[in-house]
């Protein structure tokens, strides 16, 4: 079994430079793991998804999981009016269930655990 785990860091590079989440996709795909942890994954994000024209119609773990990992499972750590992000997991087995454990130490850096 092959696991890989990687921050996305919202899907953009080094400093928030560049909008990378399809060069992404194509390195996590390439690793052909069977279970794939992401950090940092957005769920949604509506004022970015008006200004990058190449923005996924989905959430960022749907357009990662694609075809490849048919089973995943998302959980919020950061919730904001117009944005929201977290952990996600991609599986090419079923999960049966998940569970968020909040792990913030205080309101500024909410942060938490995915468990499958």
């Amino acid at each position: 079994m092959k696991v890989l785990t990687v921050n996305i860091h919202k899907g953009f590079s080094f400093f928030n430079r560049n909008f990378v989440l399809p060069q992404l996709k194509t390195a996590v795909s390439e690793t052909k793991a069977d279970i794939v942890f992401l950090q940092e994954v957005i769920g949604e994000d509506l004022k970015k998804q008006e200004k990058y024209s190449d923005w996924p119609e989905s959430s960022h773990y749907e357009f990662l999981a694609d075809q490849i990992w048919p089973e995943y499972a998302y959980a919020k750590n950061a919730v904001f009016p117009e944005k929201h992000y977290g952990n996600a997991i991609l599986s090419r087995y079923p999960i049966e269930s998940s569970k968020q454990i909040n792990v913030s130490t205080n309101r500024f850096e909410q942060r938490g655990f995915l468990y499958s």
